[in-house]
């Protein structure tokens, strides 16, 4: 008897709350890994006596920093920096990368961590072309990105 469901991909599941209770109706949780519940009906689910569990919310901006931080140490090799230190090699040779400014991102979707990092590699001084299966031209002009479509 199944009483626990774990999904994965809640917004590519359509009417995952019915599905669920017809194919597997002792159910009682089922847990997304968002901290929304977007395409999620949290009165059917009341209605079957399920429960809706998520992640609680998260800050976009620690992401967006933690993914811009991610691509600096790539850009700048700091784990080629790190292991050598700790090898009192302290030489440059291949370790300098490239300057972000005036260089073209790209970032894919527009939701609120798609936009923290718009913001931040704006003001790095990038140029930043984004994509998103719902674009938003507004936030694009507010905020001097460009979106780009599929052509």
């Amino acid at each position: 008897m199944m009483e626990f469901v774990f999904v994965h991909r809640d917004a590519l599941i359509p009417n995952i709350v019915e599905k669920t209770h017809q194919n597997c109706p002792s159910v009682k949780i089922i847990a997304l890994r968002s901290a929304g519940h977007k395409g999620v009906s949290l009165e059917t689910a009341k209605s079957y006596g399920i429960e809706i569990c998520r992640i609680p919310p998260y800050s976009p901006h620690a992401v967006a920093e933690h993914a811009v931080a991610l691509l600096l140490s790539l850009n700048r090799n700091m784990h080629h920096a790190f292991f050598r230190t700790k090898q009192h090699n302290f030489t440059l040779d291949g370790l300098v990368g490239v300057d972000l400014f005036g260089k073209t991102v790209g970032i894919i979707g527009t939701g609120d961590i798609g936009i923290c990092a718009v913001n931040i590699f704006l003001d790095f001084g990038c140029k930043v072309l984004c994509y998103d299966i719902k674009p938003d031209e507004e936030a694009a002009k507010k905020k001097r990105f460009r979106i780009r479509d599929n052509g």
